[in-house]
């Protein structure tokens, strides 16, 4: 008789005879005795990701980048309900210095410094953005050995009073990369947008106008900082656990991001003869050399995992995995 039809007979037989006490006791016994018989469950944990931005420039560990900046001395213009900001130097600097945190924020580069150079743009200047010429770039890079030169040729600003107590906030910034070694550009950036401000208290005009010109500083920095590098994004993780007191540490080390220290734990597992141990032990080894970046040996490790069996959580991790190698080769060199 098949053995469902048997427990079918056998709930039927005791649930005439016990009270409804007893019966939900006994369903949910047996309940636990069917999850624990699952010697392997799968959970997930949150990390962060390193992705390639839209134009990333490739990057070795040790090179290093400048940022040229053209600025106008205090160039900020007033007309009643209108405020300019045209290159202004504060302007410019506040984000030229929010573009160098970015990028030491990232923590990946040997050299986490950029430093920022800034040209003058005097009022005989054309209004318009200038390409950088080879000598220009030359000179800027030869003492920093600098492998790439980033220009903000321009930053624009216009603040309007709409109604009321709203301002319309229009920007427009335009950035070019070059390479340092060859002075040819390659890359042009522009980003523009608008941006609307509601006053619910009372603000003098120059405490607002200069809020809003940090505020936009800040947006620019971190668009074109995660347009030409890389930015962090937080990503899930499958991870595998066994009910046995030992093995479940690994879930501690996982979430404590101690992943030399799940190498080790897990290895004890490999060699035990359970095929169970070899298949969760050998998923979290993968996840472990994937976030020491290590993407070679990850995939290694889930191939042996899928050797031991080979199922929808292994497939779809090594699709990432194959997918991580080809977009970290996009930022590192």
């Amino acid at each position: 008789m098949p053995i469902l039809i048997k427990v079918g007979i056998f709930f039927a037989y005791i649930s005439s005879t016990l009270t409804k006490v007893d019966m939900r006791k006994i369903l949910y016994l047996f309940f636990i005795a069917s999850v624990s018989s699952c010697a392997v469950t799968t959970h997930t944990v949150n990390v962060e990701i390193l992705k390639a931005g839209a134009h990333s420039l490739k990057l070795s560990p040790n090179d290093r980048v400048m940022v040229v900046a053209n600025y106008k001395p205090n160039a900020r213009y007033l007309r009643k309900k209108v405020t300019a900001f045209v290159d202004d130097s504060l302007q410019v600097a506040s984000t030229a210095n929010l573009f160098s945190d970015y990028y030491r924020s990232l923590g990946t580069f040997t050299t986490s410094y950029i430093p920022v150079k800034y040209k003058l743009r005097t009022k005989t200047d054309s209004n318009e953005p200038v390409d950088l010429t080879k000598k220009e770039i030359f000179n800027y890079t030869i003492l920093d050995k600098s492998r790439y030169l980033i220009d903000i040729s321009l930053l624009r600003t216009l603040i309007e009073k709409v109604d009321g107590l709203t301002y319309k906030a229009t920007f427009a910034s335009l950035w070019r990369a070059y390479d340092a070694t060859s002075g040819s550009m390659i890359r042009e950036m522009v980003f523009k947008d608008s941006l609307y401000y509601d006053q619910y208290e009372k603000v003098h005009r120059d405490e607002l106008d200069s809020t809003i010109a940090s505020d936009i500083s800040f947006k620019i920095a971190d668009r074109m900082g995660k347009e030409f590098f890389p930015y962090w994004e937080e990503q899930a993780r499958f991870y595998m656990l066994i009910q046995d007191p030992s093995f479940l540490k690994v879930r501690t080390f996982i979430q404590e991001f101690r992943w030399k220290e799940v190498i080790g734990l897990m290895k004890l597992y490999l060699e035990t003869g359970d095929k169970n141990d070899a298949y969760a032990a050998s998923f979290n080894i993968a996840l472990a050399c994937e976030m020491m970046g290590n993407f070679d040996l990850a995939l290694k490790w889930i191939e042996k995992c899928k050797k031991i069996k080979s199922d929808y959580t292994t497939n779809l991790y090594e699709a990432i995995l194959l997918s991580r190698q080809s977009e970290t080769g996009q930022i590192l060199e």
